[in-house]
């Protein structure tokens, strides 16, 4: 007897078991639900420790006041602490962008930290130099421009107020090439007399500049004239650049 097909059946029905299984499997992975991912271990940001005298070098006790102009990034209230780093005993700052016409207010958190870190490393507020803006000419002719610069001036003087500096630096300004050099030193002392108005107590120190054809105070008769101009004489000073009296080629005589 010939059993050939019938092998060939068992052939093709043992095919379609394995297939029919294949398939089956393949179903069961699909439907299989995945397990989670293992949670990553939380991290706990930690918290900031406020600096404190101990945490940096003695500063030198000296009646000299020494230091340098420190960085105010991340807030105003750095500034201090940037200065105990490299033993200062006096420093100079921006309280605001030098660089912007506006600049947010400064928070309640600034100021409070300001203060309590002044009284904590010691820092008198007569040793704090603040500089103003680059972008302040108040002897442009220009009202409208002259107008924006007093705004940003104003600015300055009153965050002083708010951290407890007295003290505030600035460049006096320009002629721009558009007016004499006797109308652009009126034009700053009547800036100075209207900001003594809307200040409390803030006094504006007038800085010596090297000096550049148009620019106020590469001679100390301009400053003098401002100063003569100057109606409450109480808040207004100056400040000696020696590098840029270098470049102007004073003389020691001339201080």
């Amino acid at each position: 007897m010939d059993t050939r097909p019938a092998k060939r059946a068992r052939v093709e029905r043992n095919t379609c078991a394995k297939l029919i299984s294949n398939t089956q499997n393949h179903k069961a992975k699909d439907r299989a639900v995945p397990s989670k991912a293992p949670r990553k271990p939380a991290h706990h940001k930690a918290e900031t420790v406020e600096p404190v005298p101990s945490d940096f070098s003695s500063r030198a006790k000296s009646q000299w006041k020494i230091g340098p102009h420190v960085s105010a990034a991340g807030g105003v209230e750095n500034t201090i602490i940037n200065a105990a780093k490299v033993g200062a005993n006096a420093f100079a700052l921006f309280v605001k962008s030098q660089r912007k016409w506006t600049s947010s207010a400064l928070t309640e958190h600034s100021i409070s930290s300001f203060k309590s870190r002044m009284k904590a490393f010691g820092y008198s507020p007569s040793h704090i130099l603040p500089h103003g803006s680059y972008l302040v000419n108040l002897g442009n002719p220009d009202s409208d421009k002259r107008e924006k610069s007093y705004q940003c001036f104003l600015d300055d003087l009153k965050r002083c107020e708010e951290l407890g500096l007295r003290l505030y630096n600035f460049h006096p300004g320009s002629t721009v090439g558009q007016a004499t050099m006797d109308e652009s030193i009126s034009l700053i002392a009547e800036c100075i007399n209207r900001a003594h108005k809307e200040t409390q107590n803030a006094v504006i120190v007038l800085e010596n500049m090297a000096g550049s054809g148009n620019i106020v105070g590469s001679c100390f008769s301009d400053l003098g004239k401002i100063i003569e101009q100057v109606d409450d004489k109480t808040r207004v000073g100056v400040c000696l650049d020696t590098c840029q009296s270098h470049h102007a080629n004073l003389s020691k005589g001339s201080y």
